[in-house]
């Protein structure tokens, strides 16, 4: 025979758990925004798809530009652009 007091307090418990893990969740989600984000010192600046598996990828990294290539194998840096003022964008040789 089952203990229907039983059944009901573990119930309500499920119950309990399932609303406490949405709130947190609702939560998170909301005050995520309000937690400093890391600016780090790498940024992708842009990229292009060159077929299916294979992409071009500008990245600066401590004010160098690299042009990099990545595969679902590798990633290889294909060109360092040389360090140039603010105002100037580079240029492919």
């Amino acid at each position: 025979m089952v203990n229907l007091p039983m059944v009901a307090n573990v119930a309500l418990m499920l119950v309990i758990t399932i609303v406490l893990v949405f709130a947190l969740a609702y939560l998170l989600k909301h005050f995520k925004k309000m937690v400093p984000q890391f600016s780090g010192v790498i940024q992708v600046l842009g990229g292009a798809s060159l077929g299916n598996k294979s992409k071009l990828v500008l990245v600066e990294a401590y004010d160098t530009q690299i042009l990099v290539g990545v595969s679902d194998s590798q990633i290889q840096t294909l060109h360092v652009f040389k360090k140039k003022p603010a105002d100037e964008k580079p240029q492919l040789p």
